[in-house]
């Protein structure tokens, strides 16, 4: 009966103990103290029964007969326990409570939906006219009647779809926490415009204008002239442009505490970052005649010119690659509870960007017989000629600040979900669009009546157009939304 008692008395302690732990647990939060925010767990888990917990720097938490006592630990190193200490544990001997513990490990998914900063065509590109007179006012642009149908103006991508990794190693106080993440973002392709003539009497007009500055003008150098793809009874043909971009990086970040608590931290972040934005904007237009009186110039092959049957070809790229590599630093706020937790995090990059232009083009002409006999390639398009043609470079100093919002729900002590909003900024970088120019000389065209292969950058006859263009820059941001999933051991 005496032995009944005292295990009646026990469970009762227990009870009247369970009862003040919660209590006190929902008071002060469930999260332990001194780590940094991303690398605590949230909720106290017991120990297997009949296992006293003891840590380095601690004294025994469980000795028969006496109160709980904590010692002094290395909040770097080890979680506080979220219930109050100095309390006697009326489950001594049965179950052991045990204080949080942070994690070693941790790895983070996340599916990101994105938005960024609309690219820039700057030149007028295609041209028509509802009064057409061919060669004097098929899409001139100082003829009155000349219609503008693409350029110049900005181009979205719409919404484009990533994803970001993050995998975390903490040695527990050796180093602070040491946290690599790598995201990358991007859109394949994105049709700009798209337009058709048939040659019919009907067919619209479509044109590519530029200012020929081989030839004199009437108030200077320089006239304005046309590439035709489409005029109604004489010419059929397509133009088209089209763009892709994608975005991606990598960081290695040391994360250390700087305050802990049971529901707040805060943190600092010191690393590394490289940045990669690479962007492409691509142009195509064919021409062919449909009627016998008509020819295609294509002066590398035949003087003369190709009638019926031939088809002229004409494309020019646009591909610009920026590359970052700063120093990173920032600072991290973890605030939260048992089952829910927010974090906010704001880092900045500082360093060097290089700017890289790659412009490139080519002229087709395609035979009747074609694809039995083989096409004739000549180097420059329309955009992209000889003089302004291949690879430019340009070093800038820049920044990336970005903002990281962060909203997640633990599951186990092992697993959260979470959701992500995110806003980034890069400071001067090359886009693709900014890189075009219709003013050019003519003889530098495959497909222009005028064309001389010896015209490069000062070879043969005088040439106007500058030998390298110069790389304009101008600023990136992009922000979008994500969620994922995150595990830590």
């Amino acid at each position: 009966m005496i032995r009944g008692l005292k295990k009646l008395g026990a469970i009762a302690g227990g009870l009247l103990a369970l009862g003040q732990w919660t209590a006190d647990t929902q008071a002060q939060g469930f999260l332990p103290q001194g780590m940094p925010g991303g690398w605590q767990t949230s909720a106290p888990y017991p120990e297997p029964i009949g296992v006293p917990m003891h840590q380095p720097g601690m004294a025994p938490m469980y000795q028969p007969g006496m109160a709980q006592q904590v010692m002094p630990v290395s909040a770097a190193a080890y979680g506080q326990p979220s219930h109050q200490v100095g309390e006697a544990n009326a489950f001594e001997g049965v179950v052991n409570e045990a204080a949080p513990r942070p994690y070693r490990f941790k790895l983070r998914g996340e599916y990101m939906w994105w938005r960024i900063g609309n690219p820039n065509i700057n030149s007028i590109l295609v041209t028509s006219t509802n009064t057409p007179v061919f060669d004097t006012n098929a899409g001139q642009l100082d003829q009155p009647d000349t219609i503008v149908l693409f350029g110049p103006q900005e181009y979205s991508y719409g919404e484009m779809k990533g994803g970001r990794v993050t995998g975390g190693l903490s040695l527990w106080g050796a180093l602070p926490p040491l946290e690599v993440t790598g995201m990358w973002i991007d859109k394949t392709t994105v049709r700009l415009f798209a337009a058709s003539s048939d040659g019919s009497a009907i067919s619209p007009v479509l044109s590519r204008p530029f200012l020929d500055v081989s030839q004199a003008g009437p108030v200077g150098t320089g006239q304005e002239q046309v590439l035709s793809s489409g005029f109604p009874g004489l010419l059929a043909g397509d133009i088209g442009a089209r763009a892709s971009g994608s975005l991606w990086g990598i960081e290695a970040n040391f994360i250390c505490n700087v305050f802990g608590g049971d529901t707040v931290s805060i943190d600092l972040i010191l690393g590394y970052r490289h940045a990669n934005l690479s962007e492409d904007f691509e142009m195509f237009s064919r021409t062919q005649p449909v009627v016998a009186g008509v020819n295609l110039p294509f002066n590398a092959v035949n003087q003369i010119g190709f009638g019926l049957g031939f088809q002229t070809l004409v494309f020019d790229r646009f591909h610009t690659i920026n590359q970052f590599d700063g120093a990173n630093i920032g600072v991290r706020g973890f605030m939260g509870g048992r089952w829910l937790q927010g974090e906010v995090e704001l880092k900045c990059a500082i360093g060097n960007t290089n700017a890289r232009v790659d412009i490139g083009g080519e002229s087709v002409l395609l035979h009747p017989g074609f694809p039995v006999r083989p096409p004739v390639i000549e180097p420059g398009g329309f955009l992209a000629v000889k003089s302004n043609s291949g690879s430019f470079h340009r070093n800038e100093f820049s920044v990336i600040p970005e903002v990281n919002g962060k909203l997640a729900l633990q599951i186990t002590r092992n697993l959260k979900i979470f959701s992500t909003y995110n806003v980034f900024y890069w400071s001067d970088v090359a886009r693709p669009g900014d890189q075009l120019s219709n003013v050019i000389d003519a003889r530098q065209i495959p497909t222009h009546v005028a064309y001389d292969p010896r015209v490069k950058n000062g070879a043969g006859p005088q040439i106007l157009t500058p030998p390298q263009p110069s790389i304009s820059l101008r600023d990136f941001w992009g922000y979008g939304f994500g969620f994922g999933v995150e595990i830590g051991f």
